[in-house]
């Protein structure tokens, strides 16, 4: 059985890939199986807010409860900030994405 969240208010400047490898590193043998936007791919980002929503999809229901857990940290968002400037600098990405005007990350069960 697979068990997905939806995380809101991710900086816009925060990309797929960082979120992936910040699960990595954060929870061991913790398995995204996929990322989609939510609710889709036309109203997924707020663009006053500089913010995006996606859902994680998980193999099992072990991994929610620690996903709402890090993602209810307030030092999350900048640790995923931090990340993506680490890969931008490191692949040599240009991101012209402007800083996020919300303080916290939003998570819910699907």
């Amino acid at each position: 059985m697979h068990s997905s969240v939806v995380v809101a208010n991710i900086p816009l400047s925060v990309s797929d890939v960082t979120l992936l490898k910040f699960f990595s590193i954060k929870i061991a043998g913790c398995a995204v199986e996929h990322i989609q936007p939510f609710p889709d791919a036309y109203h997924y980002i707020n663009e006053a807010a500089s913010t995006r929503s996606v859902q994680l999809f998980f193999k099992g229901p072990e991994d929610v409860e620690k996903i709402k857990k890090i993602f209810e940290d307030e030092a999350t968002m900048k640790q995923l900030i931090e990340m993506e400037k680490e890969l931008s600098s490191t692949h040599h990405l240009n991101s012209q994405v402007g800083p996020s005007r919300v303080r916290r990350l939003s998570v819910t069960t699907a």
